[in-house]
């Protein structure tokens, strides 16, 4: 039996102008352990398929007109949302490709990235946070691009960073070769105690 298995996948959207046929009769199955790649034109319903699997397209105006989707044997789309919310972020969960959804800007990004651990696994908060630390730390140490991180846990900085871009005040940046702690420890024997003291950051005056 495929893991997910979707027939005749039918979502409308019923506007002030007409109906729109966002998907009409979609079927696919997917075994455990494949990838299947979803492709087409902007606007073709790729991105309504998948929201309506899980249960996100706006209704109104949108409606799942006919069609079963079976995940694990359990069809998706006759669930209630207490029943989604059981699987969502758990054992289904979707990366949003507009930027502007994937994380709620009102929020602190902590509060989005453990809320699967706290409402799924009755996790501690202080070890979710941990552990979401850690599969951050983890997704950087094997990740083959490069990443631009803008953080205030230092401990995070000392085992991710590689450079770091200092922003000292008084309008000066320093690019410096390693952790935070080197940088700290350089910094300490270049201006002495007073790396420890705390001071007034100030800018140069804007130039007309």
């Amino acid at each position: 039996m495929p893991l997910l298995e979707v027939a005749n996948l039918r979502a409308y959207f019923h506007t002030r102008n007409g109906i729109v046929r966002a998907v009409d009769g979609v079927s696919f199955s997917v075994e455990k352990g494949e990838t299947l790649g979803i492709v087409g034109e902007s606007g073709s319903g790729k991105s309504v398929t998948c929201y309506s699997l899980m249960g996100l397209i706006p209704k109104p105006p949108g409606r799942i007109e006919s069609g079963t989707a079976r995940f694990d044997g359990a069809d998706l789309l006759a669930m209630k949302e207490a029943e989604l919310n059981k699987i969502r972020g758990k054992r289904i969960a979707m990366i949003f490709q507009d930027p502007m959804t994937s994380l709620n800007p009102y929020l602190r990004i902590e509060e989005q990235l453990i809320e699967p651990l706290l409402i799924h696994e009755k996790m501690p908060r202080a070890e979710a946070v941990k552990r979401a630390i850690r599969a951050l730390e983890e997704a950087l140490e094997t990740f083959a691009g490069c990443a631009v991180i803008i953080s205030h846990d230092r401990w995070f900085l000392d085992r991710i960073a590689t450079h770091v871009l200092a922003f000292e005040g008084d309008s000066q940046v320093r690019w410096f070769e390693g952790n935070f702690s080197e940088y700290e420890s350089w910094r300490k024997k270049e201006i002495g105690s007073a790396a420890d003291q705390p001071h007034r950051i100030k800018y140069k005056p804007l130039a007309r």
